[in-house]
């Protein structure tokens, strides 16, 4: 995310509320969790297939029609629908794009205020709808911003109501259902409908997860907060957050990035059918949703053949989990190797900078072709990473292919004293390391004035810039309450250091100045803050890196 974009959006949010905040139900009595019956981000088509969207707030029921509604909030009434069973009212600050909060199903001719009122938390705003279709008496309830200048026009859902509420206290774990007859999950081909056995699997997988939960009220199932999965085997992946609902409410455009709708795994949200399939590998990780995590998948190319573990886990709101796991063969794929050879043994760098040159060869000595990604990482005398001082993705091999490269590596002055090891790897960056080879090399001193880089040549005749800073770990992450970011700097210059929420406000500075060249970590604590995304950035001589957290509790 560039400066500018940072900028913007923090002003449009300078008005915000505290993160931290926390509000009562808008139902007597409001110091208990009630019943829901929709969710936050759950798949939703009342169309017969046609029309399926993200619901943008989160349904409490409240048994009958004609129930009242308290605020739950200090604020402005600045919009009112008129109507019976859609009716509502947006209570908040009194600015265009300020924050508040949304009321729907509150007819009019109930509702005790009007437009510019003051409201105050615990006033009486209005009755529950009667619902003329299954008796599903509630109120849609949305943490907003408001749009359309002010009076506000419409909205737009910023965060899941429950990350606010107090109390959340519902005891139901998330629930597993086979995601096709007897088996606990399904797995096709990326992007397609095109189902494999879990004995047989081959090439790239989405693997897919049929998961609902309860909150209070079984006759309406609903999507869980949370999904981790991760795969144990020959070749491991570590736990990767396929799906949190927190932050912005995504696009409708993106439905099918999260939901599976197909005839063998048929997401449905309606008054009479509810399954929520979820494809887990349509992510790269970070938690927000967009159009293209589609591009990601389970690429068995890089496992070698055998029996693998699947293990996901569901989280609800309230901090109940459930884990579920399968046992998967892959058919067998490729067989990648990397070797690093380097010209001239021992390497000894000295205190002004210098260079050395090595050979890197792949070979592919398996049955089939391979796409894989190749990077060079280096570990510095203090066993932290920089880099990748070059990184190739997407690339293939065929079945008994090679590739050799010889290649020269220039080392900065700036470069602290010591050992380091030079590590190349294959696999799918960054998280999925199939093969790794390395040699070492060290440095016989540190010259600050030098002003060469880490720069690289010969894959292409090209020479590889790495950026002159690296936000080389946040650890842990996800993290509660604080977690640990190290960076390292290879020359001088002027720094900040600073961590934004998902709406671009400035939630901490944890460093500014001046720097010299060498290791930094700063510790945050997130303690008082509510469990989401939140966004790290390093603004170094006019470079910007940003990096994303998730803070879970």
């Amino acid at each position: 995310m560039n400066r500018v974009l940072l900028i913007i959006i923090a002003i449009l949010s300078a008005v915000t509320l505290s993160s931290a905040q926390t509000i009562p139900w808008f139902y007597e009595p409001t110091n208990q969790a009630h019943p829901l019956g929709n969710n936050y981000m759950e798949f939703q088509d009342y169309s017969g297939g046609y029309s399926s969207y993200y619901h943008d707030g989160i349904d409490a029921m409240s048994g009958y029609g004609g129930r009242n509604v308290f605020s739950v909030s200090d604020g402005v009434l600045n919009h009112i629908t008129t109507g019976t069973m859609y009716g509502g009212l947006m209570i908040g600050q009194r600015v265009s794009n300020g924050e508040g909060w949304l009321y729907w199903h509150i007819p009019s001719n109930s509702m005790q205020f009007g437009i510019g009122d003051s409201v105050y938390t615990g006033d009486y705003i209005g009755d529950v709808a009667n619902w003329s279709v299954y008796s599903f008496h509630h109120v849609h309830f949305n943490k907003i911003h408001g749009t359309g200048g002010y009076p506000w026009n419409w909205y737009t859902s910023i965060d899941n109501p429950l990350n606010f509420m107090d109390p959340i206290d519902d005891r139901d774990a998330p629930y597993f259902q086979d995601a096709v007859t007897g088996q606990k999950f399904a797995f096709c081909q990326n992007n397609t409908s095109v189902y494999l056995p879990p004995n047989s699997l081959f090439g790239q997988i989405d693997i897919i997860a049929n998961i609902g939960d309860i909150i209070g009220d079984p006759d309406w199932p609903e999507n869980p907060f949370e999904i981790w999965y991760w795969i144990n085997g020959p070749v491991s992946i570590d736990p990767i957050c396929s799906f949190i609902a927190t932050g912005l409410c995504p696009g409708d455009n993106t439905i099918n990035v999260c939901y599976q709708e197909d005839n063998t795994c048929l997401t449905q949200g309606n008054y009479t059918a509810r399954n929520y399939y979820f494809n887990l590998t349509n992510t790269d990780g970070d938690s927000i949703i967009e159009s293209t995590d589609t591009g990601n998948a389970w690429n068995t190319d890089l496992m070698s053949a055998g029996d693998y573990w699947i293990y996901v886990e569901a989280k609800d709101r309230f901090g109940n989990t459930t884990l579920d796991s399968m046992m998967v063969t892959l058919s067998g794929g490729p067989e990648l190797s990397i070797t690093m050879t380097p010209e001239n043994p021992p390497i000894v760098i000295p205190a002004a900078g210098s260079s050395f040159s090595y050979t890197v060869t792949i070979e592919n000595t398996g049955g089939s072709p391979a796409s894989y990604d190749a990077w060079i990482m280096v570990e510095l005398p203090n066993g932290s990473l920089y880099g990748p001082v070059l990184q190739r993705n997407n690339m293939f091999l065929a079945a008994g292919g090679s590739l050799s490269r010889t290649l020269t590596q220039n080392v900065p002055g700036q470069a602290p004293e010591g050992d380091y090891q030079y590590i190349g790897r294959i696999g799918d960056y960054p998280s999925v390391i199939m093969e790794e080879s390395s040699f070492g090399f060290s440095k016989s001193g540190l010259l600050t004035s030098a002003g060469s880089q880490w720069n690289l040549s010969g894959w292409n005749d090209d020479a590889v810039n790495p950026v002159k800073y690296d936000l080389m770990r946040i650890s842990p992450n996800p993290f509660n309450p604080e977690t640990e970011i190290s960076f390292y700097l290879s020359e001088p210059g002027r720094l900040s250091l600073t961590v934004y929420n998902t709406l671009g406000r400035r939630i901490a500075t944890l460093a500014e100045g001046y720097f010299n060249p060498g290791d930094y970590s700063y510790n945050w604590d997130a303690a008082g803050l509510s469990s989401g995304i939140y966004l790290v950035t390093l603004d170094y001589n006019n470079q910007i890196q940003t990096d994303k957290m998730l803070l879970l509790k």
